[in-house]
Order: C-alpha cells, then sequence, then structure tokens
C-alpha cells in the first residue's frame, strides 16, 4: 500500500463509517506516512512474518514432505522462511516425492533455480516504482550491507539527505535497529538504516556496476560499517582497468579492515581471506618492487595467522618458509624492516617450540647490525613488542642465556616510536 492507497483508503472509510462493511488491508510498517495516518481507524492489527524453521517443516508435512528429508531445511534456509516464495515453490515440493522415486538428481538444482526466479520476481516487484536514477543509487547503498549508515551513505550519493528521504518515502528502506555495534568506522546518535527486504538488498548486489561507484570516497568514509558485504563485494570485482596506484590503494583498506574484523570476529575474517588473497595475486604484479614486497608480507603474514587459529600445521610451515624466502638478503633498510616483521610473524603460533628458533635471533641480530635505522620502522615494532611476549610464554632452556629483559611498556600502550634497543633480537652466547 502506498501513500495514495492510503489516502483513498482513508476517504472511503470515513464515507463509510454508518455501513457495516469489513475492509482488509495490507502495508509494510514504518514504510510510508500514510500507515500512521490510517491508524485510528484500525480495528486490529495483524503483524506477519516468515516462518521459523519449524513452521516451515509443519507447511511441507501438509503436502506430504516429511522431516526425515532434507529438502525442508535447504527450503527454509533458500527462502528465509517467506511465506510468498513458499507458496511459489510448494508445486515443485509436491513433485519432489515422485520425483526421488524416479532418480532425478538434479531435482535440487532445478527447486534452487526456482527459489532464485521467485527472489527476483519478489524483488522486482518490490522495485518497479523506481526511477532508472533511484535504482543506481540504491544498487550503491546495498553495497553498504543490508544495515547501513547515514554517514556511509554519505560517501556514495550526491545530495544523499534528500536521496534517502526519498528512498524511505518509496518504502525501499527504513529505519533499522537500535543498539547495533558497527564493525569499525564513527558511530553517531542516529538510528542505521536497513533495506526494506532481503531479498531486495540480495538482487541489487548482483547487478552492481562499479564503473558507477565512487570506490575512493567509499574506502575513505569513516562512517560505520555493520558487515563486510562491501569487503567482498570490492575483492570480487574486476578491477583489470584500474591503475595499480588504485589498485594499491583498495589492497590497503581490506587489508586494514579485515585485521579489525579479525579481532571482533575471526570466523567472519576467515569467510573473507580467500577473496582478499585472491585480489592479491590477481593484482601483485601491477605494484612497484618495494610496494609489491610489502604487500606480499602483510599476505603471508596473514596467511600465518589464519592457518594457526585453523590449526593447519602443513600450510602454516609453507607459509613461514615462503615469508622467510621473500625477504631474504635485504638489499636497503626498508627491506630490512619487512625481513624484522616476517621474524615476527614467525612467532605468531599456539604449535610447540620450533627448532628454527635460534636461527631466526641470529638472523635478527644480523640486521640490526647492517641496518640500524631498522629500529624506527613499523615493521621493526612488530617483533620488539610481540615477540618477546611469545618467547615468555613459550619458554626453552636452550635459551635461557639470552632471554629478553621485561619490557618497560605493555602491548596496550604502544610508544610512538619504538625504544632504542632491540630486547630480543640480542647476540647469542
Amino acid at each position: 500500500m502506498d501513500e495514495s492507497e492510503a489516502f483513498d483508503l482513508k476517504n472511503l472509510i470515513a464515507s463509510l463509517r454508518s455501513t457495516p462493511l469489513c475492509l482488509f488491508a495490507s502495508s509494510r510498517t514504518g514504510r510510508n506516512s500514510a500507515y500512521i495516518n490510517i491508524l485510528p481507524y484500525i480495528k486490529r492489527t495483524l503483524d506477519l512474518g516468515p516462518f521459523n524453521p519449524e513452521e516451515t517443516h509443519t507447511l511441507l508435512r501438509h503436502y506430504g514432505i516429511s522431516n526425515g528429508h532434507d529438502i525442508t531445511t535447504q527450503v527454509h534456509e533458500s527462502t528465509y522462511g517467506s511465506p510468498l516464495i513458499l507458496s511459489s515453490v510448494i508445486p515443485e515440493l509436491m513433485h519432489y516425492l515422485l520425483s526421488i522415486r524416479q532418480g532425478n538428481k538434479n531435482f535440487q538444482k532445478n527447486l534452487q533455480s526456482k527459489v532464485n526466479s521467485m527472489i527476483t520476481a519478489v524483488s522486482a516487484e518490490l522495485l518497479w516504482h523506481l526511477t532508472p536514477d533511484e535504482i543506481r543509487w540504491t544498487r550503491r547503498l546495498a553495497l553498504l550491507g543490508e544495515i547501513f549508515s547515514v554517514e556511509a551513505a554519505e560517501a556514495l550519493l550526491p545530495n544523499s539527505t534528500d536521496i534517502l528521504t526519498l528512498l524511505k518515502a518509496k518504502g525501499v528502506i527504513v529505519d533499522g535497529v537500535h543498539f547495533i555495534e558497527p564493525l569499525w568506522g564513527t558511530t553517531t546518535a542516529d538510528t542505521p538504516l536497513r533495506f526494506c527486504h532481503t531479498f531486495v538488498h540480495q538482487q541489487l548486489l548482483q547487478n552492481i556496476d562499479f564503473a558507477d561507484i565512487p570506490v575512493l570516497s567509499l574506502i575513505e568514509s569513516e562512517g560505520a560499517f555493520y558487515s563486510i558485504t562491501a569487503m567482498k563485494a570490492i575483492a570480487k570485482a574486476d578491477w583489470s582497468e584500474a591503475s595499480p596506484a588504485l589498485t594499491s590503494k583498495v589492497f590497503q583498506w581490506l587489508h586494514s579492515k579485515v585485521l579489525i574484523v579479525s579481532n571482533l570476529s575471526p570466523i567472519l575474517a576467515m569467510s573473507f581471506n580467500p577473496l582478499f588473497y585472491a585480489f592479491h595475486d590477481r593484482y601483485a604484479e601491477q605494484w612497484q618492487s618495494e610496494e609489491k614486497l610489502r604487500n606480499n608480507v602483510k599476505v603471508l603474514d596473514m596467511k600465518v595467522c589464519h592457518y594457526d587459529v585453523v590449526e593447519d600445521s602443513e600450510n602454516y610451515s609453507i607459509a613461514i618458509e615462503e615469508l622467510r624466502r621473500i625477504t631474504r638478503n635485504p638489499r636497503n633498510a626498508t627491506e630490512a624492516a619487512l625481513r624484522a616483521g616476517a621474524l615476527g610473524a614467525t612467532f605468531n603460533s599456539r604449535y610447540p617450540w620450533k627448532p628454527q628458533l635460534l636461527e631466526i635471533i641470529a638472523e635478527g641480530t644480523r640486521l640490526v647490525e647492517h641496518f640500524p635505522e631498522i629500529r624506527a620502522t613499523e615493521e621493526f615494532t612488530h617483533v620488539v613488542f610481540t615477540v618477546p611476549t611469545t618467547l615468555r610464554s613459550q619458554p626453552h632452556p636452550s635459551i635461557s642465556p639470552c632471554a629478553p629483559p621485561p619490557l618497560p611498556y605493555s602491548l596496550h600502550q604502544l610508544p610512538a616510536t619504538p625504544p632504542p634497543y632491540l630486547p630480543l633480537l640480542t647476540p647469542l652466547p
């Protein structure tokens, strides 16, 4: 029910006050102000929502599909329990028992195709009243996630306040939920916004044209982000026509955000890691040698932590050896600092004691002797503050003569510049 329909309904109710007539109307709550205007005339309200898994199974049992069939779970997950979608695929479900008796192995694939086509149809129905420009704006917003902040939207939309007001009036976006914490970005008192339906958001994501997206504005935005939708979409996009400078900026943004997400939700981060690795592999050859080396170290460092968490000792060892290989024999202080950072990554492990530890300590000592200026680098700080802490948590008698002294700083109070000494990488006795 849109604004004009609600206005007509209000006038009709007023003209039929003395007539014993029952009227039924449906509307998405919060979709427009007209819904609020007709509230005084409503005698009873039924709040409709998706089925839960048990209700979906009950419906399917009514049509002869028992809980014992795996298809019931697949149907609920694919349709999100939407009664509209379920009613559209029920004819396919009725055909299920006959299909499995006939050995139709493609049934589940065909069913998923049917569900997808219905989702597309529902989404098209909810978006038919938008102009081409409004469709373009909603596709930009879809990149931010199903829930998004006003500040993040400002980075993607011209005159964002007017556009958001218009899209809210047309029912495409609605007020989101309160008290939800973002993954990153600045929070404000404004309530986050969200798309009116999950299906709408999914449909818009399938048709994003990155040539129309102000990517630099997006990655430089300080607005709050509530999902990794933007990270996934940007990592999957084709940047082959982009400049090396832009792909490098995108890589740095993806790297910084996946580190933040890793601290909040390691499982969520690991679902994104393969996309991040693939992005790096596609565009690494474009970058200058020093930048390429630095980014390689970042990716391998992430792989070390990733394989450590999932306890994949084989790939963990491969990543460690690759770190050592690409940073061997540094030619300048920058490469030496990266080498030091790679050494620090070696210690990010929960596995038993590593035999090569003393060799790594000696190698780090030689780096400092030849390139003393690496003490002022970020990569060197990684070794200074990470490695000694790891050593204290994994004591071993063979290094007791050169065990590092206690650090003068806690890990939560790092100084602006590293201290003028290296507690770990001291000469071996």
